[in-house]
């Protein structure tokens, strides 16, 4: 898919940037699941086998579901299932597995997230009865294609990261999600994998000479085929609201259309009313359109 993904003039309201993630499309939203799953997969798989087993690291087909499991990393972003819809409902063996997985494995931290076309009061009455509940807030899934897009202007040069930066990378990963430390094990794999371009935000000095040099922020993409996934992005706590986001996203969409990527896809999390989110309006600002929103649900009193 590529062309003109269209670019909203001037600065949304935060009710407007709302009204934007409104709608599903079934087969954009489809192709960015699918890129989304195998770059995680490969992320799971990029780990030594010493690494894998010290960290529990799983993948597991579940019916048309998938599951990730890193029973040594006890938060959500590494044990998650991704549950399919068939008819816009979700399978109940499925589900059922799933949560016996977990248990087995003595994940207690986990979240499911929920096929866009099974979202609705149904699922809600479905997880309840298992004692399950809606976390945070939904993820919406976002789709460009490869045409121009504004240009932006910050104090940061944007570089891609070497193997030897594997470190830099992880650990900026690591600490911009607040990740437990092992996750650096993970994250240090990717930099330098076939498949995966990992970029780095440094200060140029221009605002504040002393500062030059300094790694303010990273990002990561993984391209598949015709298809590219921005696959996260970090910015330390000092240098938020400066743009580091805005031109690393910049750049790796320019660098996944220059490597042949007609779809780039992305995802966060659904703006809400009265609240920023800079990384939205920063996608919507570089002309991706949402084309779905997944329900996320865990067991009561989880915590990130």
């Amino acid at each position: 898919m590529s062309g003109h993904a269209g670019q909203p003039k001037g600065r949304l309201t935060n009710e407007e940037l709302l009204a934007t993630a409104a709608g599903f499309e079934q087969g954009p939203y489809q192709e960015a699941l699918a890129i989304e799953i195998s770059a995680t997969r490969d992320l799971y798989l990029a780990a030594a086998p010493s690494v894998a087993a010290r960290l529990g690291v799983e993948v597991l087909r579940v019916g048309q579901s998938t599951l990730f499991v890193a029973a040594g990393l006890p938060q959500l972003m590494f044990n998650r299932a991704e549950l399919s819809a068939v008819d816009g409902q979700l399978s109940l063996a499925e589900l059922t597995t799933c949560l016996e997985v977990f248990a087995d494995r003595g994940v207690s931290n986990f979240v499911l997230q929920v096929d866009a076309p099974a979202v609705g009061e149904h699922t809600r009455e479905l997880m309840a009865e298992r004692r399950l509940v809606p976390f945070r807030r939904p993820w919406v899934k976002l789709v460009r294609g490869d045409a121009p897009m504004p240009g932006v202007s910050s104090q940061f040069e944007i570089v891609l990261a070497t193997a030897s930066q594997a470190d830099v990378v992880a650990e900026l990963m690591v600490q911009g999600f607040g990740l437990p430390t092992a996750a650096v094990e993970l994250y240090g794999n990717v930099v330098g994998r076939p498949g995966w371009l990992a970029y780095l935000a440094i200060d140029t000095g221009a605002e504040n000479p002393g500062a030059a040099g300094t790694v303010a922020a990273a990002g990561l993409a993984f391209i598949e085929g015709s298809r590219c996934y921005l696959a996260g992005g970090v910015t330390l706590p000092a240098y938020r609201g400066r743009r580091a986001q805005r031109v690393l996203m910049h750049r790796r969409i320019e660098d996944a259309a220059l490597a042949g990527a007609s779809t780039i896809t992305t995802e966060t999390g659904l703006p809400l009313a009265g609240e920023e989110n800079p990384s939205y309006r920063n996608m919507i600002h570089l002309g991706f359109r949402a084309v779905g929103t997944r329900d996320n649900y865990a067991p009561v009193g989880t915590r990130w």
